[in-house]
């Protein structure tokens, strides 16, 4: 469908806070989360992250999930 629309579709991306109410967000996103929402991808797109440690939160993610593309890019040869 998005492709169909020329839209790039947005996913908001929080982990569960470890002992709180449901759907309340942890400091960080716990990278397999990131993994999974990545994986179920079929083309790019973009991602909110919530993450109570804001920017903190990011950082850690790239150093720990490391970068990715989605898999229509991954054959994309770049010069």
């Amino acid at each position: 469908m998005w492709p169909t629309l020329d839209l790039r579709p947005k996913f908001h991306l929080a982990s569960q806070k470890a002992g709180g109410r449901p759907g309340a967000h942890a400091d960080f996103i716990l990278p397999e989360d990131f993994r999974a929402m990545v994986s179920a991808l079929d083309g790019p797109a973009d991602f909110m992250l919530e993450a109570k440690e804001k920017d903190r939160a990011v950082l850690a993610l790239r150093q720990t999930a490391g970068p990715r593309r989605s898999p229509r890019e991954q054959d994309v040869r770049r010069p």
